[in-house]
């Protein structure tokens, strides 16, 4: 049977002798004997534990965990539990990590794009990112919106043009309209703005929505409260 003092224990597992030394001392890793010099020895069943407690303090459990589940004689099925449990603690900080993510993407988009940010703490920032994943959704359903709306035109005009037949042209413009209406008015009903300035949310008149110079993310306006032009920030009306 081989044994390994702590110096070679610990090179095998590559981690270091004071780390050997911790896991002795909270008993989590004990020798197998002491030699005639008093050395701490391990065996080969040692080294299998220290590699099972690395991989288990890699994945974030605790030392609490690990000793439990090198002490139990039901090892594996205590493994797999705690794995379970530590699966939604990460899912969870997964998405904690996501919502950073995307907060720091929205910063940035602000800055890149050279706007005052409309924010003053991180709540304010993560007010405007639910906002922001609400309005995306009305993009997502304007987009299907016009994707009917072109299929029922383009086989509107292709019946036209091969078979003849103009006649249903005129009641398919009539429901193309009328979508375009409807999206339209989802667009305009669930959009506001936020004054880089003030920080005032507001919803500019039909008209001012209609023909004001604007970009994918920002509409050029007079805020209504301090009376600035200039592009405001598009966000979603939660109302």
């Amino acid at each position: 049977m081989s044994l390994y003092t702590t110096g070679e224990i610990a090179n095998l597992a590559n981690v270091s002798v004071r780390t050997i030394q911790y896991y002795d001392k909270k008993g989590i890793l004990k020798p197998v004997k002491l030699s005639e010099g008093g050395r701490r020895l391990y065996d080969e069943e040692s080294l299998k534990d220290l590699n099972l407690i690395c991989l288990l303090k890699s994945i974030g459990l605790s030392l609490t965990q690990i000793k439990e589940i090198i002490e139990t004689d039901i090892k594996d099925e205590l493994i797999l539990d705690i794995l379970d449990e530590q699966t939604k603690i990460l899912k969870k900080e997964e998405k904690d990590i996501l919502q950073k993510l995307n907060s720091i993407k929205l910063i940035k988009n602000f800055v890149l794009d050279k706007k005052n940010l409309p924010v003053n703490s991180l709540k304010d920032i993560e007010t405007i990112m639910k906002r922001n994943n609400q309005l995306k959704k009305v993009h997502i359903n304007m987009v299907i919106i016009g994707i009917i709306m072109n299929i029922i035109l383009i086989g509107t005009i292709l019946l036209w043009i091969i078979k003849g037949i103009w006649i249903p042209f005129i009641p398919i413009m009539i429901i193309v309209i009328i979508l375009g209406l409807i999206s339209f008015r989802l667009y305009y009903n669930n959009t506001l703005y936020i004054c880089p300035k003030c920080k005032e949310l507001f919803k500019p008149t039909v008209f001012k929505f209609l023909f004001s110079y604007h970009t994918p993310k920002t509409r050029k306006l007079t805020c209504p409260k301090c009376h600035y032009i200039g592009y405001m920030i598009e966000t979603y009306d939660d109302k």
